[in-house]
């Protein structure tokens, strides 16, 4: 059964989403990067299909009561419950009512069958709202793109048939009553279920589809944003912090398939989802190389935040020089001069101090002369 506070809240979230980009590509390794080219992924373009099918149907109603209105098959099948459980309680009442001893166990036999079918109308009648709530919302969240599209096909095939999109031969069409009928069944406690190809689905148990996880990709880009901003490299313990990080946010099902089926052009994961849908990767081992890469993606993006700096620094610098009416030199290099030069320069002028005395004067005339072509040379 969809939730449907997590949908309105996921629709909320979409609106302030922002484009991944570059920045968190960047750093991804090149597995993948030909999936433009390629042939959409199986389980992506069945859920494109679905969403394609009900928002085609919902294009064509005015109200939500044209949607939400039982169908014929529908309220037949609620009848046909609401009289038989009728009759039930009936002759319990009447068998209950020609015993005189009330604490014949055959007598609270009686009377929690009456009992039971009260419970059954009252779990039907919430359960009849419930899905009418529920059915409105999962039109509306196909409608505004909210369901991942890493939702496994059977489940996605069986929601659909559930709300009345019924499309069993694949074919664009359907057999059932006035073309979206949904294969309702009522359970003796009143619980709702779907005959989908012969297996019973309560909808009780219906796993809800997973949604896109916008929050979850927005706080990966605002991440990369501040990383590329900052203009520092990244080193071994801020990466494993961040690798952490992504650990712990990265944690549901949901949000794995997510990150891996839905943001496919940002986060180039197109061999994952393959693998995935084959059957040849558990999710956990996906979680793993998602992770893998969208570290090695904010080291580049850091790298590059940093040489976007430093090449800033120095145009300022630049400008400023300019200003001045100087040249203008790399910032972050001194005068052109050989170390060595510099080194012996060192040494030649703590030598004049320290052998001055004991020069003759010629030799002194010598050292200084050096000396002075020494530092024209560093200037």
């Amino acid at each position: 059964m969809a939730n449907n506070q997590l949908i309105k809240g996921a629709a909320l979230t979409s609106k302030k989403f922002l484009d991944i980009g570059a920045a968190v590509a960047s750093g991804f390794s090149r597995a993948g990067s030909g999936s433009q080219r390629q042939q959409e992924n199986p389980r992506v373009a069945k859920n494109k299909a679905i969403q394609s099918r009900v928002n085609s149907y919902m294009s064509k109603m005015k109200t939500d009561m044209d949607f939400t209105s039982f169908s014929p098959g529908e309220t037949a099948t609620m009848r046909n419950f609401l009289v038989g459980r009728r009759g039930e309680y009936a002759r319990a009442a009447k068998a209950a009512g020609e015993m005189t001893d009330t604490t014949d166990p055959k007598y609270m036999e009686y009377v929690d069958i009456m009992q039971g079918v009260n419970n059954s109308f009252v779990n039907l009648s919430k359960q009849l709202e419930s899905y009418k709530q529920g059915k409105i919302d999962y039109a509306q969240g196909q409608s505004q793109g909210m369901f991942s599209k890493g939702t496994p096909d059977q489940l996605a095939s069986d929601t659909a048939a559930m709300y009345g999109f019924w499309d069993h031969d694949e074919d664009k069409s359907t057999r059932r009553e006035g073309g979206y009928d949904s294969p309702f069944t009522i359970q003796q406690n009143g619980n709702l279920g779907f005959d989908v190809d012969g297996t019973l689905i309560d909808y009780n148990e219906q796993a809800p589809l997973g949604l896109k996880d916008y929050k979850l990709a927005n706080s990966i880009v605002k991440d990369n944003e501040n990383a590329f901003k900052a203009g520092k490299l990244q080193n071994a313990s801020s990466l494993d912090a961040y690798r952490l990080q992504l650990e712990q946010s990265i944690s549901t099902p949901d949000q794995i398939q997510s990150m891996i089926f839905d943001f496919n052009n940002q986060i180039k994961t197109r061999d994952l989802q393959d693998a995935i849908t084959r059957g040849g990767m558990e999710l956990l081992d996906a979680k793993d190389e998602l992770i893998n890469r969208l570290v090695n993606s904010r080291n580049e993006v850091s790298r590059k935040g940093y040489n976007n700096a430093r090449a800033s620094s120095q145009a300022a610098y630049d400008l400023k020089q300019k200003r001045k009416g100087g040249t203008t030199k790399s910032k972050d290099t001194g005068p052109s001069y050989d170390p060595k030069q510099y080194e012996a320069a060192k040494i030649a002028v703590g030598l004049e101090k320290t052998l001055e005395e004991n020069l003759t004067t010629a030799e002194r005339r010598k050292i200084v002369t050096y000396m002075v072509e020494l530092k024209n040379n560093l200037k």
